[in-house]
């Protein structure tokens, strides 16, 4: 679940976008006309690729195993075809291309992810200001401009404290709004 005014939360599905992206464009030709050639492979890839937040891969996950490759069935060296070797060559190294690529972009998102994120940790019972930049104070409700209003409203007091960047705030009786709220509108008192 997110919190309130934190819609950073629901972008799983635009991350593994941007990351199919980076992938995408180590393959692509200047005029970008052959991308969706690649596609399974680049699905392939990320799919047989371990997941930092889980230590697996998705196949592990969904199959229990990882699948059989070319490579894999091309063990058996009683079969032997020039044409299939030239494919799981090119195959291993789509794959190992791919892989690259996807830890690249990996590492890449996590260092502007954490270009901007400051580590504050509050206990229960400590005073924060919420930002108010997302919330329609009543009292401001009918005012023609919010330019002069107060930037951050409070002080309230923490309540709860649901994760290590959610907290749940004592909001007085006036604000009629969900009371928990990610660490990044909240601020010391």
């Amino acid at each position: 679940m997110s919190t309130a005014f934190h819609p950073q939360t629901d972008g799983q599905t635009e991350r593994m976008n941007r990351t199919l992206e980076e992938m995408l464009k180590a393959y692509s030709t200047y005029k970008q006309d052959t991308w969706d050639e690649y596609l399974p492979a680049a699905e392939f890839a990320y799919n047989n690729s371990k997941q930092a937040s889980t230590g697996f891969t998705s196949f592990e996950l969904d199959c229990g195993q990882h699948p059989n490759t070319p490579a894999s069935l091309a063990t058996n060296k009683l079969n032997h075809v020039p044409a299939a070797e030239d494919f799981i060559n090119h195959w291993n190294n789509m794959i190992k291309i791919a892989k690259d690529t996807l830890m690249l972009a990996q590492e890449r998102q996590t260092k502007y992810a954490n270009q901007h994120r400051r580590e504050l940790n509050f206990n229960i019972g400590d005073k924060v200001m919420l930002l108010a930049q997302n919330i329609i104070n009543p009292i401001d409700k009918y005012r023609l401009t919010h330019k002069l209003s107060p930037k951050y409203l409070g002080p309230y007091t923490i309540f709860a404290k649901n994760t290590s960047t959610s907290y749940q705030l004592d909001l007085s009786s006036i604000l009629k709004i969900h009371p928990v709220f990610h660490v990044s509108i909240l601020k010391p008192y």
